[in-house]
């Protein structure tokens, strides 16, 4: 799964979610707590961790 971070006419930037989450987060990890406030917004049953360090680019075509 991804989180779209900008998309532009011709790519998009994207971010890797995972809902596995490791024992020891590393500092660019991104921790989405079911008590968090944006949590509901996310559709996401679990908790999910946004890995900021796996960042792509990715052409629409």
């Amino acid at each position: 799964m991804a989180l779209i971070i900008h998309e532009g006419e011709q790519d998009v930037i994207v971010a890797f979610i995972s809902s596995k989450i490791p024992s020891s987060l590393q500092e660019s990890d991104l921790l989405i707590t079911i008590d968090h406030p944006a949590f509901r917004s996310t559709g996401r049953k679990i908790s999910p961790v946004i890995k900021s360090g796996k960042i792509a680019t990715v052409s629409k075509t």
